[in-house]
């Protein structure tokens, strides 16, 4: 009998992929930031514990993109005093 992947407790890096829908670069990317709670080493390997990978992905599904703000053009001293001095 052939158990069905998504039913394991810790993905590989193909599983999660499948699993999300992102790429292997993506994936490795995220499973190796030091930031989240769903990475588990085993040696020089690691996977994602699904159930704390459902946890993260229910609290990252509601942010929402922060606008940026404008960023003001600093204005040197120098141009200042020059306007200053052509008025």
């Amino acid at each position: 009998m052939e158990e069905n992947k998504m039913d394991k407790a810790l993905l590989n890096v193909k599983e999660v992929c499948a699993y999300l829908g992102i790429g292997e670069s993506k994936a490795r990317e995220l499973l190796t930031k030091t930031d989240n709670h769903f990475t588990v080493r085993i040696g020089g390997r690691v996977y994602a514990n699904k159930i704390q990978l459902d946890k993260w992905i229910a609290k990252c599904s509601g942010n929402k993109v922060e606008k940026r703000r404008p960023v003001r053009k600093r204005v040197k001293k120098e141009e200042t005093d020059m306007g200053m001095q052509m008025m």
